[in-house]
């Protein structure tokens, strides 16, 4: 977990509202768990930090007492070459730069990243806020009056209203296509919910499971390029990004060695992660199925995701690797099968 504050954010920092709900929050329940990420920062020096009664009242008080995980004085940030080899080197990031609001838009929608200033840290901070940590129950039948229950894909619109470059699925059944969960009905519908709205790169979605298109009689790999070519066709129609798919098989020989077993059914994006335990083919048709689960979303850069987040992204990451170095006669791995160019921020 990365986090990038330039001096001048820092600078200005303390003119805003320190009573505000919004900035305690920014202070209590983000500044103040230092210890779980990397703060990168273009003071040249901590000589140069600690000439700054602002940068020394903002490092001593909030983050220190924490014991920084990592400080990285990184003098030419904010020039062009080295902020976009920042945002290329993949990974969870949150960026506090002063810049004006034009520009951070287009950091924005270049990178998938969301980039903060002071002047909007009230009104972009009370965003992750609201979105923190929600929890809704597929126990109960749908009931669009109750908020506490999943009703549709619809509730997880809000997250593509945030940047983000990367998407990865890890379950186990949800390309399996099966009767009573089709394709169309759950992971197509979930994934208009989950595409940026303003991002205009390359956006990379992962999708790693064991059953593809069960009901083909054909090799895994000729189910994994059907799958491909169908979720190619459908999101085509999206012309402000450009979208690539990943399908990877799942197979327990490559979850091997010290990373945690991939068990659980998670959707990782920049800034939310997406969990059910039961997995993500909840609808049959326009039905939605009565379950034993619930639908959990959390904010990664809140203190128990920066704490968890981390490992489990490695194993996937670590899952991949194996994929790539180990062999097993007559195993698919994944298709396009070329591990050269994939290219995932959140895996690579």
């Amino acid at each position: 977990m990365e986090v990038y504050i330039d001096k001048n954010f820092i600078n200005n920092y303390w003119a805003i509202d320190s009573s505000d709900a919004v900035i305690t929050s920014f202070c209590d329940d983000f500044l103040k768990h230092a210890n779980r990420y990397t703060l990168i920062t273009n003071y040249a020096s901590e000589e140069e930090m600690y000439e700054s009664e602002e940068a020394e009242l903002f490092i001593d008080d909030i983050v220190q007492q924490q014991n920084a995980a990592d400080m990285v004085y990184l003098q030419n940030l904010l020039d062009e070459d080295c902020l976009s080899s920042c945002l290329n080197n993949g990974g969870c990031k949150l960026l506090f730069i002063e810049c004006d609001e034009q520009n951070a838009i287009d950091l924005e929608r270049k990178y998938g990243y969301r980039v903060i200033t002071s002047a909007t840290l009230k009104t972009k901070w009370s965003e992750y806020i609201k979105y923190n940590d929600v929890e809704k129950t597929i126990v109960l039948p749908a009931d669009e009056s109750d908020d506490e229950i999943f009703n549709n894909w619809s509730d997880l619109k809000f997250i593509s209203t945030f940047p983000t470059n990367s998407i990865v699925i890890a379950d186990k059944y949800i390309l399996s296509d099966k009767s009573q969960g089709r394709l169309k009905d759950n992971l197509i519908p979930m994934l208009e919910q989950l595409i940026p709205v303003d991002y205009q790169g390359e956006l990379s979605i992962a999708i790693l499971s064991e059953s593809i298109l069960s009901q083909e009689n054909c090799s895994p790999k000729e189910r994994a390029i059907k799958t491909h070519s169908v979720l190619n066709r459908h999101f085509a129609k999206y012309k402000h990004l450009k979208i690539k798919f990943t399908i990877l098989k799942f197979d327990k020989y490559f979850n091997s060695g010290k990373q945690p077993k991939i068990h659980d059914r998670h959707i990782y994006t920049n800034y939310y992660t997406i969990k059910c335990g039961i997995g993500f083919d909840l609808f049959n048709k326009n039905e939605r199925k009565v379950e034993d689960s619930e639908v959990s979303i959390r904010f990664n850069f809140q203190p128990r995701q920066m704490k968890t987040l981390p490992v489990k992204l490695n194993g996937l990451k670590v899952y991949v690797n194996n994929m790539k170095k180990m062999d097993k006669m007559d195993v698919f791995k994944m298709y396009p099968e070329n591990f050269d160019k994939f290219h995932c921020h959140l895996l690579n």
